[in-house]
């Protein structure tokens, strides 16, 4: 850039934060400077434009850089700018502030507001020159709810990033108490011209977001992963194959919710977290064991294995004494079908397993294969047998007859795969893999249970009577 145009376009840097973040914004891996993306640039337009707001967009889209260019400008226009950097967490947070710190201690930031630097700066709070010496906050104030040092700090600018998990989402409860922990950091310390500003994912129509987007004075936007002809809107960052292999990892729901912006509404869900949470439960019990159990394996096979392909899922329950049906192992593969017929077979030989086998298209050949070398059925499925193993499922958890098996005391990646596919499922949509042969699995228990058994009969001599 020639030297007579640089003061004009630092004019402008200093007038227009779009303009300055394009200029103090880098990549992370290459350092070089990047251009805008659409959205980023409405982020930041809707920041300028709006004293309540929140926008949502998937993880990736480096939402939480923009709001640092952002948040480090109007500390850079105005010293005196007091911001509450709140998130679900405090590392969260302190993650948002080293990001600021890294913007002001740009070239870019130095040279066009030479009057403002770093004064103070530690993992949660800093504190900028130039301001007025009867300021008494920090600039910048770093926190999760719960962060006892917000007492009393008033702020100019609450500055949310990703303020929604998973977890507080789980249930009515969980979201009602998340959203009374934010009023109560930002209801007393933000003035009626102070500004509130959430970045999030989408996670659950009733999230903190999605309550805030419905008071008045609130606007919303959201920033999907394609647009309506289905091409990427961020792809320099995620490119079509990209997106089609998170489609194919996180199922329909998952990905509507993480990549599109449309989040988890309750009403379509069938498995509510409280009967999850009791089979979790369960499976961390001392006084429940697999050990010796009748063992089922269901299976939902898929026969192609592109990279935009269904998995093949896989799952082992075994049933104990008391009827407690304990899933101990999960996994979802894309495979040949001979090596899932391998696959399948060595584990109903190890633990002396029944199969159950999704017998739609090609499942019927597979289920015929696997039978050849050890017990096998086949289950058709269509809407009526899906709804029956629904129901029957929801009642089995809600009486408490399922314990998700946790060796480690956690659930490992596979049973959280399985977990997420039961937290989303509705019957709009094709549920994941796992949950699938789950289904087949939870129905192959039953028929096991349901068989029937074996009696003796006592002969009589009726010519003695």
């Amino acid at each position: 850039m020639s030297a007579l145009l640089q003061p004009l376009l630092d004019l402008r840097a200093r007038h227009d934060p779009a303009v300055f973040a394009a200029m103090a914004m880098r990549d992370e891996r290459t350092g070089d400077r990047v251009t805008l993306a659409p959205h980023q640039n409405r982020l930041i337009r809707t920041w300028e434009s709006h004293r309540r707001s929140v926008q949502l967009a998937p993880s990736g889209f480096a939402k939480s850089t923009v709001f640092a260019c952002y948040l480090a400008w109007r500390i850079g226009r105005d010293p005196s700018t007091r911001i509450g950097l709140l998130s679900a967490t405090k590392e969260q947070a302190v993650r948002l502030l080293r990001l600021i710190v890294i913007v002001m201690q740009g070239d870019e930031f130095r040279r066009l507001f030479p009057g403002v630097a770093i004064d103070r700066s530690t993992a949660d709070e800093l504190t900028v020159t130039g301001r007025p010496q009867t300021m008494k906050d920090a600039n910048v104030l770093a926190g999760g709810f719960e962060l006892s040092s917000m007492l009393g700090a008033r702020f100019d600018i609450a500055a949310c990033d990703d303020v929604v998990t998973r977890e507080s989402c789980r249930t009515k409860q969980a979201r009602d108490a998340a959203y009374q922990g934010f009023l109560a950091v930002t209801g007393s310390r933000v003035g009626p011209t102070g500004e509130i500003h959430l970045v999030n994912t989408a996670e659950h129509s009733d999230d903190i977001p999605h309550r805030l987007a419905q008071l008045p004075g609130w606007t919303m936007q959201k920033y999907p992963g394609l647009d309506s002809r289905g091409r990427s809107t961020f792809p320099a960052r995620f490119s079509i194959e990209e997106i089609d292999r998170k489609r194919n990892e996180l199922g329909p729901i998952g990905f509507r919710r993480a990549l599109m912006c449309e989040p988890i509404d309750a009403s379509t869900l069938v498995f509510s977290a409280e009967v999850i949470d009791m089979a979790k439960a369960a499976g961390l019990s001392p006084y429940l064991s697999a050990i010796g159990g009748r063992g089922i394996i269901g299976v939902d096979p898929a026969w192609t294995t592109g990279a935009q392909s269904d998995e093949s899922g896989i799952v082992h329950v075994s049933i104990d004494g008391n009827g407690v049906r304990h899933v101990v192992h999960v996994e979802g593969l894309r495979v040949h079908h001979d090596k899932l017929i391998d696959r399948v077979v060595a584990l109903a030989r190890a633990n002396r397993a029944t199969v159950y086998v999704e017998s739609n298209g090609a499942g019927g050949v597979i289920a015929g294969a696997i039978g050849k070398q050890v017990p096998c059925k086949a289950l058709n499925t269509n809407a009526t047998s899906k709804r029956a193993r629904v129901e029957a499922l929801s009642a089995e958890l809600a009486s408490n007859r399922w314990a998700f098996s946790q060796p480690l005391g956690a659930p490992n990646e596979e049973l959280k795969k399985l977990i997420d596919d039961l937290e989303t499922f509705s019957f709009e949509e094709h549920c994941g893999d796992r949950l699938s042969a789950l289904f087949i699995a939870s129905e192959g228990a039953r028929l096991f249970e349901d068989r029937p058994r074996g009696r003796i009969i006592q002969n009589f001599d009726l010519s003695r009577r």
